[in-house]
């Protein structure tokens, strides 16, 4: 009867091991993957089916910086403490402007967009540009958002070719933006 138990036991223990190994192999990617700044002011998720490796450069102008190679996406971020008042729509007006002198064959430019991000006041734009040095086009969404101490600056790009595909997991990660 003891013989019985323990190897009826060894199989439950054996199921479970198994079931549990199964698991993690089959659904260890549907988990979504939250990133924290460097400076722990804020965080992002990215879905679960985005490859990502972040930047290990020592350049700490950017709370977070990463990238895919598979698919040519770069997203970098940063954060700025308000030290009075600010029109947003002049800052990200001017950082457009700024941004878009050094683009080469700028096209399919959305002009500035007011939204909400978690009930922040944001403005947001995007366009297509050519990179002659890297070889292809990139669409490119920043978006900038307020909050009561801090502007917080969101920066996606992708190869153009891969643009359809990021539109979405752009729109999640922005979604996703969390003040700790």
């Amino acid at each position: 009867m003891k013989k019985r138990i323990i190897i009826i036991c060894s199989i439950i223990i054996a199921v479970i091991l198994l079931v549990t190994i199964l698991f993690f192999i089959f659904f260890k990617d549907t988990v979504p993957h939250t990133i924290t700044s460097a400076d722990g002011k804020y965080s992002i998720t990215l879905p679960s089916n985005v490859s990502y490796e972040l930047n290990s450069s020592n350049n700490n102008e950017f709370g977070i910086n990463l990238y895919s190679k598979n698919d040519e996406m770069f997203f970098y971020s940063s954060s700025i403490k308000k030290l009075h008042d600010i029109d947003l729509y002049t800052v990200t007006q001017n950082d457009k402007e700024n941004y878009s002198k050094d683009k080469e064959n700028i096209y399919n430019d959305s002009g500035l967009i007011k939204t909400t991000v978690n009930n922040y006041d944001a403005y947001k734009y995007n366009f297509t540009y050519t990179d002659s040095s890297y070889g292809n086009d990139f669409y490119i969404t920043v978006i900038w958002i307020e909050t009561p101490e801090y502007v917080y600056i969101l920066n996606l790009e992708v190869v153009s070719k891969n643009k359809e595909k990021y539109e979405t997991v752009f729109e999640h990660i922005v979604n996703s933006f969390v003040e700790l």
